[in-house]
């Protein structure tokens, strides 16, 4: 069994940790992925000829999530509003299982936001498929930790 994936990205905070958190809360749905939207409609194309079931724009609450929640093509797996940890996992049709999460945490310089993907290969498939990607995913989640955090 190929050894799980991990992609992580730290910004520091130029806002306060409460205006983030209520962002992170309100990503996908009808307020989209800050700006990467026509990448994600991509994917969902992508994931729906490979058998899966494609970008389907979808959140109850705009400006919330809630454990066990479809969010677009994600799942949330975990919400921690005092921690402020929030983990999706992604239901695209992959060759292992996929997690988006987000913490914001404190060190000696300040407050931050470690933004993490998480890929845990099926097989060797699995493993190629995510250094195949993982150009794109570094761009496109850079990009989203960035616009979070500032």
């Amino acid at each position: 069994m190929p050894s799980t994936k991990i992609s992580s990205h730290k910004v520091y905070l130029k806002k306060q940790r409460e205006e983030l958190w209520q962002e992170l809360l309100s990503l996908g749905g009808e307020n989209g992925w800050l700006g990467s939207d026509y990448l994600w409609v991509i994917r969902g194309w992508i994931d729906k000829r490979a058998g899966g079931m494609g970008y389907q724009q979808s959140k109850r609450n705009t400006n919330n999530m809630i454990k066990g929640e479809r969010v677009d093509f994600w799942l949330v797996s975990e919400v921690d509003h005092q921690s402020h940890f929030l983990k999706l996992k992604a239901l695209m049709k992959l060759p292992g299982r996929a997690f988006l999460e987000w913490s914001i945490q404190k060190d000696d310089k300040g407050e931050f936001l470690l933004q993490r993907s998480i890929f845990y290969p099926k097989n060797g498939w699995g493993a190629t498929y995510w250094y195949l990607v993982l150009p794109l995913h570094r761009l496109v989640f850079r990009h989203m930790a960035k616009k979070l955090a500032r």
